[in-house]
């Protein structure tokens, strides 16, 4: 069973991110930070932990939990 995905945008000025979706296949979320990108926007794709329950991603406490088990999450602050 492929593993769901979460779709970032993180600023590097600010040390900030903010979750824009989450519960994506692999490819959904490779197709949204590809299309995020060309609009010139920092996005990355992260692998969930378990899928997420709360349908709004941007509050999603699940997301924050799954990125401040990576590395990013140790120094960066959500927005």
């Amino acid at each position: 069973m492929q593993n769901e995905n979460l779709v970032l945008l993180f600023s590097a000025r600010d040390n900030a991110y903010s979750i824009i979706d989450h519960n994506l296949t692999e490819d959904e979320a490779k197709t949204s930070v590809s299309g995020l990108r060309k609009q010139g926007l920092p996005a990355f794709r992260m692998e969930q932990r378990s899928p997420h329950f709360l349908t709004d991603a941007g509050g999603c406490c699940a997301c924050a939990k799954d990125i401040g088990a990576s590395c990013l999450g140790e120094t960066a602050r959500r927005r």
